[in-house]
C-alpha cells in the first residue's frame, strides 16, 4: 500500500464510522462537510480501497490511527492536505472562534502547499497574544496578494517571549 493511500485510509476511517458516514458522530460529520468537494471525493477513493482490505489490515490502520494523540487525529478531520499541515499550523488554528472557523478553513484548503509551509513558519513565529491579529488579517488578504503579503510579515521582526525576557545586545 503507498503511503499516500496509506494516509488516505487513515482519513477515511477517521471520517466514517464503522456502519456508516452517516452515523458518523457530529463533529466528523461537520468535518466531512466543511471538505472541499475534491478532497471529499478523494476519501471516498480511499475508503473504498479501505473496505476492500483484508479485515486484518483494516484492523491494523485503525489502531495506528488510535495510536495518535487527540490533536493529531483532529487535524485529520481536516482533510488530507490540512492534515499533514495542522501540526505546524495548530497554533493559529488554536482557539478560533467557531463564527471565524469555516472562513478560515476556507482559506487554507485554498492555499498552495508553499504558502501553507510559510503560514506554519508565520503561526509558529507569533506570540500567542497576536495570533488572532494573524488570523483576522489573512483572511483579509486577497488571494493573488496572500504569499506576497506572508513572505513581508516573515521579514518583519516579531517579539517573542525569549526576545523579551533576554534581548539581544
Amino acid at each position: 500500500m503507498t503511503d499516500r493511500l496509506g494516509r488516505g485510509v487513515l482519513l477515511a476511517v477517521l471520517l466514517m464510522a464503522q456502519d456508516a458516514w452517516a452515523q458518523s458522530e457530529r463533529e466528523e460529520k461537520h468535518a466531512w462537510l466543511r471538505l472541499p468537494a475534491t478532497q471529499q471525493s478523494a476519501l471516498r477513493q480511499s475508503a473504498a480501497a479501505f473496505s476492500a482490505l483484508p479485515a486484518s489490515e483494516q484492523a491494523a490502520l485503525r489502531a495506528k490511527f488510535a495510536q495518535l494523540s487527540a490533536d493529531e487525529q483532529r487535524g485529520w478531520r481536516l482533510g488530507s492536505v490540512l492534515g499533514r499541515w495542522y501540526p505546524a499550523l495548530q497554533p493559529l488554528l488554536a482557539y478560533v472562534p467557531e463564527h471565524e472557523r469555516d472562513g478560515l478553513l476556507r482559506v487554507l484548503h485554498a492555499m498552495s502547499p508553499a504558502e501553507l509551509e510559510i503560514l506554519a513558519r508565520l503561526a509558529f513565529s507569533t506570540p500567542p497574544q497576536g495570533r488572532a491579529a494573524l488570523r483576522a488579517a489573512l483572511l483579509r488578504q486577497p488571494p493573488a496578494q496572500r504569499l506576497e503579503w506572508m513572505m513581508a510579515q516573515l521579514d518583519e521582526p516579531r517579539v517573542t517571549e525569549a526576545r523579551v525576557l533576554s534581548p539581544v545586545r
